[in-house]
């Protein structure tokens, strides 16, 4: 959908391999937002994807706009190192605490969230989190370009979307989902090393509901080489118990061990912005935390949950009538009931608190 703009001038080749020849298309530049962890050391690791065309490929130049709420020091050294980068593919770059500068004709918006602080109780993380949710929802609205995308990062990421469109009512919920990937992709790491089989032969592995300790990885439905994948482990023990365990603590471990989980949390982010505006290859499905509302497992419509979907040209769709055990339908109302507890905090709040002048 995007028109494409093309390149004249003679034969050259840019940093980073990227080759601009006479002729060679290039797509309309899209404006990506980083806000809320925008100088944090996620976005300092997703950079590289977005801007060296891993994330959209090599024909998508792109402005970038960064925006935190404080310290403008620290996004203008990211933005230095950024321009040093000399990306091709980068047209502009922004740094600012002005959420309705970092949201104007934004195209694609990603908000990371700050990691918890110890101590914080999750009401009071929720509610800061509504706080400025209310407040991207509005700017986004007001500002942002048609069509806009909205990706949100963080172990509250679920009830973030559902706050978000609540409050940017005008905005589809189709077009605002919640990072389950890195969840993904630590379970497709778990089954090779158990299997020794290649990454890319892992496909169709489940995450259901939220970020956290509630979240269900599903090898059910996942296969190695085309071979169910609890048939190639060989070990229905550590299949069906074990592995969900490995995933779901693999962040608490990275955190022991004094480590940020920055890169493999930017991996996902741009495997997720991949699928998502690229597609998913045929026959395969990946985890998105979406709106449940078309959903055939019984999940509460309305709630923002991971599910399985494929995505073509911009748009999700869930994988519906994936076959599903006693055991797992224990576990969905598990995080389904924490979601909606959630949904309550939230809502209370946006109800009672005041708007921010």
């Amino acid at each position: 959908d995007l028109t494409e703009i093309r390149i004249e001038g003679e034969a050259r080749e840019g940093p980073g391999g990227i080759a601009l020849h006479r002729g060679v298309m290039l797509k309309k530049p899209i404006t990506v937002c980083i806000t809320m962890g925008a100088k944090g050391l996620i976005t300092y690791a997703l950079l590289p994807h977005l801007c060296s065309g891993q994330t959209w490929g090599p024909d998508q130049p792109m402005n970038i706009q960064l925006h935190s709420k404080a310290d403008l020091r620290i996004l203008g050294s990211v933005k230095m190192e950024l321009e040093d980068c000399i990306h091709p593919l980068v047209r502009d770059i922004e740094a600012t605490i002005d959420l309705t500068e970092a949201t104007r004709n934004a195209d694609v918006i990603i908000a990371i969230e700050d990691a918890p602080k110890p101590g914080v109780e999750l009401k009071d993380m929720i509610e800061q989190n509504a706080s400025f949710m209310r407040e991207l929802a509005e700017s986004t609205a007001a500002n942002a370009a048609p069509g806009v995308k909205l990706l949100m990062v963080g172990e509250n990421s679920n009830t973030n979307c559902l706050v978000f469109s609540e409050c940017a009512v005008d905005i589809p919920r189709k077009s605002v989902t919640g990072l389950s990937r890195l969840q993904y992709n630590r379970g497709v790491s778990q089954l090779a090393t158990k299997t020794a089989e290649p990454c890319n032969t892992i496909c169709n592995l489940c995450v259901w509901g939220k970020v956290g300790k509630t979240e269900l990885p599903d090898a059910r439905t996942c296969t190695i080489s085309g071979t169910p994948a609890k048939e190639a482990v060989g070990d229905e023990q550590w299949t069906d118990n074990t592995f969900a365990a490995n995933v779901t603590e693999r962040g608490a471990a990275l955190v022991q061990m004094e480590c940020t989980g920055a890169l493999s949390t930017a991996q996902a982010i741009s495997d997720h912005l991949h699928d998502w505006m690229v597609g998913t290859p045929p026959g395969r499905h990946v985890p998105m935390s979406v709106d449940s509302s078309e959903n055939s497992y019984g999940i509460t419509p309305g709630l923002f949950f991971s599910l399985p979907v494929t995505c073509s040209r911009g748009e999700w769709t869930i994988v519906n009538g994936l076959a599903t055990d006693d055991a797992v339908r224990e576990k969905l109302m598990i995080t389904e009931n924490d979601l909606l507890d959630e949904k309550n905090i939230a809502l209370e709040f946006l109800t009672s608190a005041p708007k921010p002048q």
